[in-house]
């Protein structure tokens, strides 16, 4: 059995074969179960799969919950956010050497609060690692040190609903950077998760390119 490159907790919710894959992101404060019953009410016929932050949130000596970075979502700190980064990006290759198919195919990423905003940090820093990425209550962030993007986003499709501070402002950077943005603003609970699926079946599902794997 290969050896892992993550130390991520992550739950499968649900794994039938042959099928596009999600990773579920969770808010602040919360458990990877947080995320299960949004995700499968979106996409019930999917594979998805929830990772858990590893840094925990404390009352006291006990975890309430865990978080993706300390700080504010507008100005991470560049520690944390950067060590959560790099470990998601390791998740992602564990991911793609634990399917059977040849090329492997890339995830899409389904974030909520400081869950979206690592979404969306990833496809500025592993482009190359994604299908897309849907986030929610979400902006991208100011990191000290950090001048994203990585790599060419080429077309990479983005769904940004509900975006915390200036979504146009925020579409207008990521299609710089070479994405294919949707920003949906305004849009009550119950309708998320149909926005959601509708945008997601005009999507191309990506494979890894060779290229990428060496």
């Amino acid at each position: 059995m290969p050896l892992r490159l993550s130390q991520f907790v992550h739950h499968r919710f649900q794994e039938p074969a042959g099928v596009p894959i999600v990773l579920t992101l969770h808010r602040y404060g919360e458990f990877t179960y947080a995320t299960r019953d949004a995700a499968v009410d979106m996409f019930p016929d999917l594979s998805i799969t929830g990772i858990q932050a590893a840094k925990g949130v404390y009352l006291g000596r006990d975890v309430v919950g865990y978080q993706w970075f300390v700080g504010p979502l507008a100005a991470p700190s560049p520690v944390h956010f950067g060590d959560a980064l790099a470990e998601l990006e390791r998740f992602f290759w564990d991911e793609l050497d634990r399917q059977d198919e040849q090329p492997p195919r890339l995830p899409f990423l389904l974030g909520w609060e400081q869950g979206g905003q690592m979404a969306l940090s990833m496809a500025g820093a592993t482009p190359h690692l994604i299908s897309g990425v849907i986030a929610i209550d979400a902006q991208f962030p100011d990191v000290p040190g950090w001048d994203p993007p990585l790599g060419p986003l080429d077309g990479l499709p983005m769904l940004i609903i509900n975006p915390v501070g200036d979504g146009e402002k925020m579409r207008d950077t990521l299609t710089s950077w070479g994405a294919t943005v949707r920003v949906e603003s305004g849009i009550a609970p119950q309708s998320i998760a149909e926005i959601a699926r509708t945008w997601f079946a005009d999507q191309p599902e990506r494979r890894l390119k060779p290229e990428d794997a060496e």
